[in-house]
């Protein structure tokens, strides 16, 4: 049976390893081929093609809830910026050289 994993953003959950039920093939999520469906990426075996990890895509209403503790927000870093149309009205002002 596949390993589901709800929460996208727990760190580390490519480079742990995972075993396979059907043939016991140990690796990480990296060494695994990925289908991509619409909700979900199914990770499967390489030896056997059983489906071994599950890893559930992040609704729009998850992403924009705060992260757990410990797991930094990626987008943050982003809402400093200025508004792009700001920062080229800008380019446009400057003197020419």
């Amino acid at each position: 049976m596949a390993v589901t994993l709800d929460n996208y953003f727990v760190p580390g959950w490519r480079d742990a390893t995972y075993t396979c039920a059907a043939c016991e093939w140990q690796g990480s999520a990296r060494q695994m081929p990925m289908e991509l469906h619409e909700d979900e990426a199914q990770f499967d075996c390489p030896q056997c093609e059983n489906p071994i990890l599950l890893v559930v895509h992040p609704t729009l209403a998850r992403y924009r809830r705060p992260p757990p503790t410990g797991i930094p927000r990626r987008s943050s870093r982003w809402r400093s910026r200025p508004p792009r149309r700001a920062r080229t009205d800008a380019l446009h002002d400057a003197p020419a050289r």
